[in-house]
């Protein structure tokens, strides 16, 4: 079962996308209606991929004085 309302299975890069939250590595959103989607033919920011990474490199949280 995807993890995501507006992925499928079948979907391009679906097992991709699912180890990155499996590994949380990429939370996706929550839409409209409360369920948890991940626009995955949506642009994708420089500050997201720079959570991405810091994620996947394993650094843990920072705090912002």
């Amino acid at each position: 079962m995807s993890p995501f309302t507006d992925m499928t299975p079948q979907a391009q890069f679906y097992d991709e996308v699912t180890w990155l939250v499996e590994n949380e590595i990429a939370t996706g959103w929550l839409g409209n209606d409360g369920t948890a989607i991940y626009r995955p033919t949506a642009p994708i920011a420089r500050d997201a991929m720079a959570a991405f990474l810091f994620r996947y490199a394993g650094a843990g949280f920072i705090t912002v004085p």
